[in-house]
């Protein structure tokens, strides 16, 4: 809003865009997460891939994350991007803009 009231809008910049796209893929990780625990309810342990179709139809692996039933408060909304950025191959964010990138190993296992 304006000093005035009025409302107003504001392109985001490259790190916001980043941020939260960065924040999407982890809400996407977290419902995928509750969703095989809730309908394998005898299951511990997830291996779960991220991939994003890139230009070309090339499939990008953006992440592969291991997680546990316990250990991890999977009622927190926040829970899958917190995975995402203490993951080993977690989200691969470069640069000042921390811009997601695909892993550079070529492969989408």
């Amino acid at each position: 809003m304006t000093p005035t009231g009025r409302l107003s809008s504001k392109a985001w910049t490259k790190t916001e865009l980043n941020d939260v796209y960065a924040d999407l893929l982890g809400a996407h990780l977290l419902a995928t997460v509750r969703e095989a625990w809730a309908t394998g309810p005898s299951l511990t342990h997830l291996k779960v891939t991220g991939i994003r179709r890139g230009p070309g139809n090339a499939d990008e692996r953006l992440f592969t994350v291991e997680v546990d039933r316990v250990g991890t408060a999977w009622q927190d909304d926040h829970a899958g991007a917190t995975v995402l950025q203490i993951a080993p191959h977690g989200l691969n964010r470069v640069g000042r803009t921390r811009e997601v990138r695909a892993w550079s190993d070529g492969t989408a296992t």
